[in-house]
């Protein structure tokens, strides 16, 4: 299979790497619904600092909420690699693999930055896979070996996971009739979440804080890597301007859907919301970069009460909703 140079790729600003790819793939496989993704939760677990506002994982998001199953299994090395891939090929799908983006030549990061990331794998070409990598803007042909060592480098430098490979079955969900109870079910996930109950993986970290309580140790975290400059706590912030990122796109994707569904006044406090959380995130990053602590610590703290109250106005109005 050559690179097509027609191909479209997938681009939508208020998604990470991995739901880049899986959107792409799955909208390929012929999923039409108008919202794939929409949760909007928070989470601050404080063995790790570590913060999300996703209370369900992708594949089980995508089972429960479209009926999508989702096939996954730790990648095989070298030749079995790729027979593994050919086999999935060879069902008419393509496949999610996760790389580290240090190996990847076509991307700014390559040989610079170690980080996990995602590629769409469409099919081989003697000795190359096409790939698409729809956060980076890529698709063409990529040699064995450099994916090879781009899985390799992932296990490598996050020991933690493994790296995988994925694929979809869409046939339940191509005949599936979505219903009211569908669509609220959501918002009150959403809602429940919000207001300190764990659901599923969340539920056997004893020590993470779910829901608005979530907030007040986000401010304390921050508050605690302004305390001193170090170059530490700067990459720190930085690495908090990601989670805080994704937070802002969930509030986004919920906006749509609400916005979408519902016409309701909690769809523009949602959008607000991700606004919020946007201008937040941005301000950490200017810190992590060139930026006095001393400038922006009181800003961050007015945004902070801000967000808070936004989130109670929001959640509130979810119950309205319900």
């Amino acid at each position: 299979m050559k690179a097509n140079k027609n191909f479209k790729l997938y681009r939508y600003n208020y998604h990470n790497c991995i739901i880049h790819t899986i959107s792409a793939m799955l909208l390929r496989a012929g999923v039409r619904v108008p919202y794939l993704w929409g949760q909007s939760g928070l989470l601050f677990d404080k063995n790790n600092s570590f913060i999300t506002p996703y209370y369900r994982q992708y594949h089980h998001h995508l089972e429960i909420y479209h009926g999508i199953k989702w096939y996954e299994s730790k990648c095989l090395t070298s030749i079995d690699f790729v027979q593994q891939i050919r086999e999935i090929l060879n069902e008419k799908t393509s496949v999610g693999v996760e790389v580290d983006i240090f190996e990847l030549p076509y991307c700014n990061y390559f040989q610079g930055h170690h980080e996990g990331h995602a590629i769409e794998i469409l099919g081989i070409e003697d000795e190359q896979f096409l790939i698409s990598d729809h956060y980076y803007h890529f698709h063409g042909l990529i040699d064995f070996n450099t994916i090879l060592n781009a899985i390799q480098s992932f296990d490598d430098y996050f020991p933690e996971q493994d790296a995988k490979i994925y694929h979809f079955n869409v046939q339940e969900h191509l005949n599936k009739v979505y219903s009211d109870a569908d669509l609220y079910q959501l918002v009150l996930d959403n809602y429940n979440v919000m207001n300190g109950n764990s659901i599923e993986e969340w539920r056997n970290l004893n020590e993470a804080v779910v829901g608005l309580n979530a907030i007040q140790f986000i401010k304390e975290r921050i508050t605690s890597l302004l305390s001193s400059s170090t170059q530490e706590n700067r990459e720190a912030l930085v690495n908090n301007y990601y989670r805080i990122r994704e937070i802002a796109n969930s509030r986004y994707n919920f906006f749509q859907f609400l916005e979408l569904y519902f016409k309701d006044k909690a769809a523009q406090e949602y959008h607000t919301l991700s606004k919020s959380w946007s201008v937040l995130g941005n301000m950490l990053v200017r810190l992590g970069i060139n930026k006095t602590f001393d400038e922006f610590s009181p800003r961050i703290e007015k945004r902070l009460l801000k967000i808070n109250e936004q989130e109670i106005a929001a959640t509130n109005l979810l119950k309205d909703l319900l």
